[in-house]
């Protein structure tokens, strides 16, 4: 996972609850949202934030 690898160090991130700790734990700033962008890197929280991450995603690669 990118977290072992540092790549969540200094971004703004978010997932599940289960991994929040991991993500604050590899030098992330949690955020609690359905989804956003933080440069190159699109998040997503959960499966019923699908539609969001979809949109954001979409914008990503549009922009």
């Amino acid at each position: 996972m990118g977290i072992s690898a540092g790549i969540v160090r200094g971004h703004r991130a978010t997932g599940s609850l289960g991994i929040k700790d991991d993500l604050i734990n590899g030098g992330a700033e949690w955020v609690d949202a359905p989804a956003f962008r933080d440069g190159n890197l699109v998040w997503g929280r959960v499966v019923e934030d699908i539609p969001d991450f979809c949109r954001e995603l979409v914008a990503a690669i549009a922009g």
